[in-house]
């Protein structure tokens, strides 16, 4: 069996600059040994004039007319510095075709009195602010439209070295009204005071669009500490410049011959280092923050005829080439502490991104007009609050999200979280609070390797939302809140799930404070595809059948430290709440002294091959994990792999051995196979007796876990007693909710030859799953396959439009000779009316071929 080496590369742009000068009546900047150290260009709505030099304080510019006429002129280094206190109404900024450089970015800002408040550029919709956007391809739908005119206050286009910080930005409608403050739902449209247009042919507005197009990298773009407000765009356009920050990638231009598509996959207009930092987003229509559309989704989704036809498995069930994403989408996005209020439409999204961080952003209120009274049309009336589309490997973290709304008003999702068609998303670290729908969504048939672990959520209208999935979703270690009679699984889920370590309490709420109520129909499953394992469950009248290691409680005061209900509000800067402290918000889900869920956690081995050091509140796992998201200090015996097999028989914890006659294993060798906490100490006994290292183990010897430095009469310790395995068989054994450790379904990759385990499984049948039908598993017509399988075949089946190979692999427990058989009717083409194709059955060890077999006819052995 192969080795894995997983590389990351790390790509840096670096730009280069020349000094030049403006027109006459701008003065250059200073010169010092150390060269240009850029200039400083000085604007106030006040106190200016356009005929002043504006490179002193003292004789400012007065519009932002007079930047956007001079801004090719603009080096790097240089600042264009705004009043505080200035406003410009019925401005804007269009930044195009300029590049800073390296720690030298070109700098919009203020300057002034910090007690003034922020510059203001408020661009209203004119006909300034307006420009044509065209992504010159279709974009994913019918819904979406990909051209049409735009009024944004700031656009950044093709434009690198970039920086706008500590401004005010609107782009209002006078005669739209709808502040999240005041909103709340009414049966009659706009009886709660609010004005809003409602036509689906309403121009788009934007706080501040970045656009690349000309077919190069647009790179180090910044935006940090702006306050971005009263957008009033068009409340059903996704993918236009329509929000409050958004950033898109159109083509260079349109792809007509086989020539337009040659250059186009030569000439990638995409983003790199992006960073949305500190910013308030308030009131706008639809988007809160996002990043990363982009016309290229014609090559990362495989579009044959670019008519939106995309093949979203990939040839992989869902998977993303890293050289694809790498090459077409966005890398190093970064959006962090932001505060997204009020949105119309979607809080964050990050959109082809590879490897995103979103990280302790808050979002309140947002999918405020996703309703039926607003949002006039079935099509595209979703949204979530801070999620990702077509992402490799994003990673959310120490978000919150509250109170994401009209779930029960007609918007599809609803969600805080939502795993939308990605590959490797991982939701860890967050809090969420009083959401309209289920806490995660896991989003489609081609969301592939989703993991959520370590958050808390109170008060969302359901758990966990599967819906329409085959990758199987691990969901572990987190904290579920939920009120009485809230189903755990949403009604449309039918995707699987491998939940694990969670704690799941019913309760009611009177006047802040929890009080247990127990729930009588949980829905812990649907279509019986989704597995527990190893959770505790709190006011429950029922468990899952699945969970043969189920804990239950019927009182939440012994579980947790308070009974005290979530957090009564958002932070009101917009800032997350801190997790340090005895008394911090969320100290609420620490767990009670005594708690059930101390120390009773299982080792938990990510499907999807994340790590992880800490839990939600940043205290390290290092021993046995508690339940929960909290990880309490109380020492524990820490057994953190096995690399022989483990079952119970009789009762015992039972540990398999390759010893017989002519084969021993010593205690040294055997104790090598096995990983413990530091503060866990390991031995082997016989008949009470401790075995030295080089002694050879015996069937009935145990092997004992205790903890180190624990010498007293009523220690506590963990007894494997050792039975002998020299036969191994993959039917019989076969399992698919875990690799490992002796057997594997593994695929090659068909460029570097190695061999990787698959990470899905097929929702239906008994096997490991790629490219949506194929992997290696048991022929048998569903996973309800029965414990006597002496009749059924083992599995392999490769896809044809796939490179390399596809394999049942077995990793030896011990160096040795082997002996490898098959079934005397075994092996054949289970393909009926084979088309001729030749299937070649190999043999190998560590991908050396000892013997082949070619197999061309039906059915024959």
């Amino acid at each position: 069996m192969s080795v894995i080496n997983l590389k990351r590369a790390l790509a840096a742009v670096c730009c280069t600059c020349v000094v030049g000068t403006f027109f006459s009546n701008i003065a250059v900047g200073q010169e010092t040994e150390g060269g240009v150290v850029g200039r400083s260009f000085y604007v106030s709505s006040e106190e200016g004039n356009d005929n002043n030099t504006g490179t002193t304080a003292d004789k400012p510019l007065k519009t932002l007319n007079k930047i956007n006429e001079i801004m090719k002129d603009f080096k790097p280094g240089d600042k264009i510095l705004l009043k505080r206190g200035s406003k410009f109404n019925n401005q804007s900024l269009h930044i195009k075709d300029i590049s800073g450089a390296e720690n030298k970015p070109i700098t919009f800002m203020d300057y002034g009195d910090p007690s003034k408040p922020a510059p203001l550029i408020a661009a209203n919709g004119v006909k300034d602010s307006q420009w044509h956007q065209d992504y010159k391809a279709l974009i994913g739908g019918s819904p979406h439209k990909h051209k049409g005119d735009v009024s944004s206050t700031i656009l950044i286009k093709d434009s690198s070295y970039i920086t706008v910080k500590n401004l005010e930005i609107t782009n209002d409608d006078k005669d739209v009204y709808d502040p999240v403050k005041t909103w709340k739902w009414t049966e009659k449209a706009d009886s709660d005071g609010t004005k809003l247009d409602r036509s689906q042919n309403r121009m788009d507005r934007t706080g501040i669009a970045g656009i690349a197009e000309n077919g190069t990298t647009m790179s180090n773009v910044s935006i940090e500490n702006c306050y971005i407000h009263d957008v009033d765009g068009n409340i059903y356009n996704k993918h236009m410049a329509n929000g409050g920050i958004y950033f898109m990638a159109h083509l260079p231009k349109y792809r007509q011959s086989a020539a337009d598509d040659a250059y186009l996959q030569n000439h990638v207009s995409r983003f790199d280092h992006i960073s949305i930092k500190n910013n308030r987003v308030e009131d706008v229509d639809r988007w809160g923050i996002a990043v990363g559309y982009t016309s290229y989704l014609n090559y990362i989704d495989n579009s044959r005829n670019w008519n939106n036809d995309f093949d979203y498995s990939n040839g992989a069930g869902g998977a993303i080439k890293d050289s694809v994403i790498a090459k077409y989408g966005q890398t190093n996005v970064v959006i962090e502490n932001n505060f997204v209020y009020g949105a119309g439409g979607d809080a964050i999204t990050v959109m082809y991104c590879d490897r995103p961080l979103v990280k302790g952003n808050v979002s309140s209120k947002v999918a405020k007009h996703i309703n039926t009274q607003d949002y006039l049309t079935s099509s595209g009336r979703t949204a979530a609050a801070i999620w990702p589309w077509r992402c490799k490997n994003a990673l959310f973290e120490y978000n919150e999200a509250y109170e994401t709304l009209n779930a029960d008003h007609g918007n599809g999702d609803g969600q805080p979280w939502d795993a939308d068609f990605g590959d490797g998303t991982l939701y860890q670290y967050n809090y969420s609070q009083n959401n309209t729908f289920a806490t995660l969504m896991v989003c489609n048939y081609f969301a592939i390797n989703t993991t959520f672990r370590y958050n808390i959520a109170v008060g969302d209208n359901g758990a966990i939302d599967l819906p329409t999935t085959y990758s199987t979703a691990h969901i572990y270690n987190n904290t579920f809140i939920l009120r009485k009679g809230v189903k755990v699984l949403t009604d449309r889920t039918n995707g699987p799930g491998l939940m694990g370590n969670n704690i799941f309490a019913s309760v009611d709420e009177n006047n802040g404070s929890l009080s247990n109520a127990i729930t009588k129909n949980a829905q812990w499953n649907r279509n019986n595809r989704q597995v527990y394992k190893n959770n505790l469950y709190i006011n429950y009248e029922s468990t899952p059948r699945s969970d043969t290691k189920a804990l239950k409680a019927d009182d939440i005061r012994k579980v947790f430290k308070s009974n005290v209900i979530g957090i009564k509000d958002f932070n009101k800067n917009g800032k997350i709440y801190s997790r340090q402290g005895d008394n911090n918000a969320f100290a609420n889900y620490l767990l009670a002294k005594g708690s059930p869920a101390i120390n009773s956690g299982t080792v938990i081995h990510d499907l999807n091959g994340f790590n992880f050091e800490h839990d939600f509140f940043g205290s390290k796992i290092v021993s046995n994990p508690d339940i929960g998201c909290a990880e309490s200090d109380v020492k524990a015996i820490s057994i953190k792999n096995i690399d022989f097999e483990t079952g119970n028989e009789n009762g015992n914890k039972t540990i398999y051995v390759p010893i017989g006659k002519k084969l021993t294993t010593n205690v040294c060798d055997l104790l090598s196979m096995i990983k413990v906490g530091s503060e866990t100490k390991m031995q082997v006994l016989r008949s009470g007796s401790v075995l030295k290292p080089s002694a050879n183990v015996l069937e009935g010897d145990i092997v004992r876990f205790s903890l180190e430095g624990d010498n007293s009469s009523n220690s506590a310790f963990i007894d494997y007693v050792i039975k002998p395995k020299m036969t191994w068989d993959w039917v019989r054994e076969y399992q698919d909710d875990h690799q490992g450790p002796i057997w594997h379904g593994q695929k090659q990759d068909g460029d570097s030859g190695t061999w990787e385990d698959l990470k899905s499984k097929d929702p239906q049948y008994p096997n490991w799953l790629f490219d949506s039908y194929y992997g290696p598993g048991i022929d048998y017509p569903n996973r309800n396959y029965p414990e006597n399988r002496k009749d059924i075949h083992g599995l392999l089946s490769d896809s044809p439009g796939s490179a390399g190979g596809v394999a049942i692999a077995w990793l030896a427990p011990k160096s040795g000779k082997i002996r490898f058989t098959i079934k005397e009717n075994e092996p054949y083409l289970r393909q009926k009316g084979n088309n001729g194709k030749a299937i070649t059955l190999s043999l190998m060890i560590n991908n050396e071929v000892l013997y082949s077999a070619k197999l061309s006819e039906s059915l024959k052995v």
